[in-house]
């Protein structure tokens, strides 16, 4: 009896040891993950930092002329370049005031607070003159990737027979839905827009039903 008791006694100590240092190391990982959440977000900012003086170095507005002063519909993420994959250097929140330079595929050069770079269009107002030239940027584009007579076709919105899935996309915008079925006669496919459908056979737009 005596020697269970001490079994008991011995047992009982080791694990009360072990929970004491399961329970120190459990707190030795909370403050680790606090830190290293720490220094992540301390990487965050530097690079954000880090960004913002790229782009005040490469995105200068330094002799282009101010187009307009308009307000941001939503929270705007700026980048370093006009496209998705550009890095963030900056955000500006809804409803301020900023600068608008210039026009690139489908964004935006502005400049608020020392802070320079591109916001998608649609996250901004547009007045007369962005209209302008944006359109005289799209017509540009059109021209060299297609022919005068298509580029201005695509530029006024219109459609017509034989025209490819991608002139239909850049003159009306993508369609709500496609309805796709192939065979040995090749691939259909139906576009469908609000009050509009369009049909392609292998590619190539053969008739639209408003």
């Amino acid at each position: 009896m005596y020697k269970l008791l001490i079994l008991f006694l011995l047992t009982s100590a080791v694990i009360n040891s072990q929970n004491k240092e399961i329970k120190q190391l459990e707190q030795i990982r909370i403050k680790l993950t606090k830190q290293s959440e720490e220094i992540n977000d301390s990487i965050n900012k530097l690079e954000i930092k880090i960004n913002l003086l790229k782009s005040k170095r490469d995105n200068s507005t330094d002799g282009k002329t101010l187009i307009a002063k308009v307000g941001t519909k939503t929270k705007v993420f700026i980048k370093d370049e006009p496209s998705f994959t550009g890095n963030t250097v900056g955000v500006i929140e809804q409803y301020k005031m900023v600068n608008v330079y210039d026009y690139e595929n489908g964004y935006w050069l502005i400049e608020r607070d020392s802070i320079r770079g591109y916001v998608r269009q649609n996250d901004i107002g547009e007045l007369g003159d962005m209209m302008k030239i944006k359109n005289n940027y799209k017509n540009e584009t059109l021209s060299i990737k297609y022919n005068k007579e298509i580029a201005e076709k695509i530029s006024n919105g219109r459609i017509w027979i034989g025209m490819t899935k991608k002139m239909t996309e850049l003159s009306i915008g993508k369609p709500k839905d496609i309805n796709k079925s192939s065979g040995t006669y090749g691939t259909h496919e139906q576009w469908v827009y609000k009050n509009r459908y369009l049909y392609f056979e292998n590619g190539k737009l053969t008739s639209w039903q408003n």
